[in-house]
């Protein structure tokens, strides 16, 4: 499809750049409807090393909300500051010491809280605790003379202490005794204990803590909002059997009666009070240290599953090296006493930041099979980078959690970028932009937002993915050294303190010298991103290498941004011309003369620029592009345009070529799967079976096999089978589904081979089902049927049940069977199962 700019005579900006070269002949490469657009040359330079910054101030109304259109259901927010609730405390909480017993049947929580208080200036007659679904066994006040009873009331998570009005002192330690449910009716919030009654098979016994945004309230009585900081003491008295895990460092353990010991964990520095957190379970441990240049070390401590011990090192492994690029680039020591990470059961999220002590999902937990596939790496240094954004500066409310989350996401891209090269770094930051760019189909918001009811709503590609990819764009527009030294400068200046983002522009303006308000307006306190429709081809008519670029955002009321890009026209027998522009206007035509064959040319070379483009060029350049460029992320690119393209056999070949001979593997993996259109072809159909047996990647092998489904040929059966016994459960669990696809009369004898595979993550197990479901036969419900024993995951389990429930819906003769197998599931042990198997029946 081609889409034409029109062009506006008010506020349009035209940039001419003229490349002077040897004389020649010139190639028409266009496409002869490309010749009537007409050409307004205005003499304009290329972008100024100078940031050229739009307005220094958010949109007029940032409260605004609205539809894009009446039949829309896009909605634009404004950054809403009139919803923004700042609480303000009456004390600050000093230090925090908690003592906790547990019940792990009744899923209960005793504790006594003891807060060092000191009550502010205003001489407060009462002071309030946040502690949800607990039970207040009662209040005691020290203020130095001995302990004494303290009157309070308790209502919806309210806990109200009255001062005494003889108390002599501002500084006073305030005890509360309580018992805690913090999963009371079903709820899980804050503290989560896994299997506590011990009769699960398939799962351990453990507790562990998620405290952010305010959850930590359910397990402890505190101040739950990220204002205040304070230093912690932590005992756990748990069963002599277990270990436990806690903020700080490990002071001392105690024996005590009926097979339990207390453990006694300290943390000297004071952070927020939701950072807090303790695990308990059996696990295997290994410690190392982080040896810096001057001989001082970080203690680092390693924690997983007994089933993962001989692979801590391929989990965490990378650890200091991360730590190493941290401190280099931020130029801030490590600010923490240690640092540990827990992998646990059933985690509510990839992982939990908390201050020396991160939580991670039991999905780090892998082996080296599921490595080909799988690595950590991103989740393990988001979280390491939480320990200086996010606790060490922390964001002073939640409309500015982009602070923390963002910021930590893109210390995953920067760290990429120096371990592994330009080419992981593009990976990500186009992932990222994927993410996003899905989200704000349905909404489209500032990255600083007040709009929220509930803080959980500001976790989401806003504050993540659009926040990660608009650093990055400021890295790109100020430079690597400027971007460093702004973020040193406010680590520096904000350390151990809460922050906002206005605050982290004024240290980037501090460090750099740069006026960076505009910047910040467009990125942070604007709503959308730019959306850019561009026209490219070279015009024989006028000599011309012409790239016409409109934004669409401002089809839909998000405003004009201004931008830095990368463009670049590359030639047959000369250098390549690049240049960087600079766009500041709805629509701007970039026109560059040129002498020589033309190849192609490329708008956002590298893909620095975060913006959603949709590039229209003849598709003659983009088979060159894609053969041709050294940019790895300008061929992927190229090949995804050729996927719109009319089919030819100049797009067949191309294909061809890079799925077998391109160095990169997202390239020969993007070439797969464009070869998917043309798997009925002989040429194609060999160089899918070649790559699906001997590309060295396995994410290339399994989009082969994916892509041969559209092949007739009865030959890729065997492909398939011998698949099955690929090293990648990725590529195995392809191929199970694309036997059940293409050859259903013998894909029950080959699945049979792998119905016994655990593999990580239950790739394998879930593929098989999904297969089973589409075969739909008697001996398919055998196959599920394997997958109930109680001490399979429970996923597994609960994808089984609802794969009978749907061959049972298609398929009534079956419907005997498959009740038998659903009626004894009614009452199973996990809650999953227990539903699937009674809508199924319902159903049936």
């Amino acid at each position: 499809m081609k889409i034409f700019t029109r062009l506006h005579g008010a506020g349009l900006a035209i940039l001419l750049i003229v490349v002077m070269g040897a004389c020649g002949s010139f190639k028409e490469l266009n496409d002869p409807d490309n010749q009537d657009t007409p050409a307004t040359f205005v003499a304009a330079t290329p972008a100024s090393p100078t940031m050229q910054a739009s307005p220094e101030s958010p949109p007029a109304d940032p409260d605004s909300t609205f539809a894009l259109a009446p039949d829309s259901n896009l909605v634009i927010y404004g950054v809403e500051e009139s919803k923004k609730v700042t609480r303000v405390s009456s004390y600050d909480i000093l230090h925090t010491e908690l003592d906790l017993r547990f019940d792990f049947e009744k899923h209960r929580v005793f504790g006594v809280a003891t807060h060092r208080i000191r009550l502010s200036d205003s001489s407060p007659s009462s002071i309030l605790f946040d502690g949800r679904d607990m039970d207040i066994d009662g209040v005691q006040i020290d203020s130095g003379s001995g302990a004494g009873k303290a009157r309070f009331k308790y209502s919806d998570g309210d806990i109200v202490v009255a001062i005494p009005r003889d108390i002599e002192t501002s500084e006073f330690e305030l005890s509360i005794s309580y018992t805690a449910h913090p999963m009371r009716n079903g709820q899980k919030k804050g503290l989560y204990f896994v299997d506590g009654s011990m009769t699960d098979p398939s799962r351990p016994t453990q507790i562990w803590t998620l405290g952010q945004p305010e959850d930590n309230q359910y397990w402890y009585p505190t101040w739950d909002y990220p204002s205040d900081r304070m230093s912690f003491d932590i005992r756990l008295t748990v069963p002599e059997a277990m270990q436990s895990f806690a903020n700080g460092t490990l002071v001392s353990q105690q024996p005590q009666s009926e097979g339990l010991r207390t453990d006694h964990w300290q943390m000297n520095d004071a952070h927020l009070g939701y950072l807090a957190a303790f695990a308990v379970g059996n696990f295997s441990s290994e410690s190392v240290e982080f040896v810096r240049g001057d001989g001082s070390v970080v203690p680092l401590m390693y924690y997983v599953e007994p089933a993962y011990r001989h692979q801590i090192d391929l989990i965490y492994g990378e650890t200091p090296d991360m730590l190493e690029f941290l401190e280099s680039n931020l130029n801030v020591s490590y600010p923490w006493q240690n640092y540990k990470q827990i992998a646990v059961h059933d985690f509510a999220a990839g992982g939990m930041e908390n201050t020396t002590a991160t939580i991670l999902s039991d999905r780090v937990q892998h082996d080296d099979r599921a490595a080909l596939d799988y690595s950590p790496r991103d989740l393990l240094m988001h979280e390491l980078a939480h320990q200086w954004f996010g606790n060490y500066v922390s964001a002073a409310d939640w409309g500015h959690l982009a602070l923390n989350e963002g910021l930590a996401s893109y210390m995953e891209e920067a760290y990429l970028l120096a371990r592994f090269g330009e080419e992981a770094k593009q990976i990500h930051a186009h992932e990222e932009r994927l993410e996003y760019f899905e989200e704000s189909k349905i909404f489209q918001r500032p990255i600083v937002w007040y709009g929220y009811d509930d803080p959980y709503e500001v976790y989401d590609d806003h504050t993540y993915e659009k926040a990660s990819q608009a650093l990055g764009q400021l890295r790109y527009e100020i430079g690597d050294d400027a971007f460093f030294r702004g973020l040193n400068q406010f680590l520096r200046e904000y350390g151990g303190m809460s922050a906002t983002i206005g605050n982290l522009e004024r240290s980037f303006t501090s460090a750099t010298g740069r006026e960076l308000a505009g910047f910040f307006s467009q990125w942070f306190y604007t709503a959308g991103h730019p959306v850019l429709d561009v026209s490219a081809g070279y015009r024989s008519d006028i000599g011309i290498y012409q790239f016409s670029v409109s934004q669409r955002q401002t089809d839909w009321g998000v405003p004009v941004f201004s931008f830095p890009v990368d463009v670049e026209v590359v030639f047959e027998n000369r250098p390549a011309y690049r240049e960087r522009v600079y766009i500041s206007s709805r629509d701007t035509t970039i026109a560059i003369g040129v002498a020589g064959r033309v190849l192609y040319g490329s708008f956002n070379r590298y893909g620095n620029l975060f913006a959603e483009i949709l590039e229209t060029k003849p598709t003659r350049e983009s088979i060159s592009q894609a053969a041709n460029d050294d940019d790895m992320l300008g061929r992927f690119k190229a090949l995804e345009a050729l996927e719109e393209a009319t089919p030819t056999d100049a797009i067949r070949d191309v294909a061809i070529d890079r799925v077998l001979n391109d160095g990169h593997y997202f390239v020969r993996a993007r070439a797969a799967e464009l070869l998917g259109t043309y798997a009925r072809d002989r040429k194609a159909m060999n160089a899918l079976i070649r790559a699906a047996s001997l590309d060295k990647s396995s994410k290339v092998r399994r989009q082969s096999i994916i892509s041969l489904y559209n092949s007739d040929n009865p030959s890729v059966e065997g492909i398939f089978v011998d698949a099955l016994a690929d090293s990648s459960y990725r590529v195995v669990g392809a191929s199970a589904i694309g036997l059940s696809t293409r050859f259903p009369q013998r894909a029950t004898t080959h699945l049979q081979q792998i119905a016994s595979v655990q593999s990580w993550g239950n790739i394998v197990e879930l593929a098989v089902i999904e297969a089973s479901q589409i075969l739909a036969t008697a001996d398919a419900i055998n196959l599920l049927t394997g997958y109930l024993d109680v001490a399979m995951p429970e996923r597994v389990r609960s994808a089984a049940v609802r794969a009978m429930g749907a061959i049972a819906e298609s398929n009534p003769e079956l419907n005997g069977t498959i009740k038998k197998v659903l009626k004894n599931l009614r009452q199973d042990v996990h809650v999953s199962v227990r539903v699937a198997a009674n809508e199924a029946l319902d159903r049936i």
